[in-house]
Order: structure tokens, then C-alpha cells, then sequence
């Protein structure tokens, strides 16, 4: 089961002057690492050998590893996540290497950034 629910307007659900989903793909495209895995996946569904990728960087052999789980959603480079239950499952955005910062930066601020601690976690 897959469960697809149309883009945010941003990547970030944000400002407008945060990347929007059109900058993610372009960024996508232009990381060296996320295009090669986009143009085999766009070339065949079946997943290469591992003389594909052999002498590709860890990034590469890593999604490589991931292939089953990989699909080219509205022009993203995407990962399957299924909840262990099986009863959920998301599409995650491939993050391209310059918007990891801002991923990261968005995550931890602002009201639905940070964690609550071990503590609050483990409650």
C-alpha cells in the first residue's frame, strides 16, 4: 500500500523563499551521486549489478543497496519508509548534498524543530 498525497507548495512547508520542490529535483539533477542513481533507475527497473557500482562513491552504493526501495516521484528521487507494522508507508525525498544543511537547519528550529530530550523521549 502506498500512500500519495500531493507536494507542499515548498520543500519546507515554509517561507516562500525556501527551495521549492522544482529546486530539490534541479538539485537532485545536479548531484553527482543522486543523478547517477536517477539515470539508472530511468534506464531499468531492475536492479543493477554490483559492477554497476562498483567503483562509484559510498553515497552511490549505498542507495544502490536501497534499490527496491527507490522510486522517481514528480521529478524527486524518493525512499519508500514502511512503518514496522506495515500499516503505513511514506515517500522520503533523497535529500541532494547543498539543501542537507537546510534540511537540517529546518528540522532543529523553530516550533517543530529540536527533540525532547532522552528523558521525555523514552516517556
Amino acid at each position: 500500500m502506498a500512500v500519495d498525497v500531493g507536494p507542499p507548495p515548498t520543500f519546507f512547508g515554509g517561507p516562500a523563499d525556501q527551495p521549492t520542490l522544482t529546486d530539490v529535483a534541479s538539485a537532485q539533477k545536479t548531484d553527482h551521486d543522486i543523478a547517477f542513481i536517477r539515470r539508472l533507475l530511468e534506464r531499468q527497473s531492475e536492479k543493477p549489478s554490483c559492477k554497476d557500482v562498483e567503483l562509484q562513491s559510498h553515497e552511490v552504493k549505498t542507495l544502490w543497496h536501497e534499490w527496491k526501495r527507490l522510486a522517481i516521484r514528480e521529478d524527486l528521487l524518493c525512499r519508500q519508509w514502511t512503518s514496522a507494522d506495515g500499516l503505513h508507508v511514506r515517500w522520503q525525498i533523497v535529500v541532494p548534498r547543498t539543501l542537507r544543511s537546510d534540511v537540517i537547519k529546518f528540522a532543529h528550529t523553530g516550533a517543530t524543530g529540536g527533540h525532547l530530550k532522552r528523558k521525555k523521549t523514552e516517556e
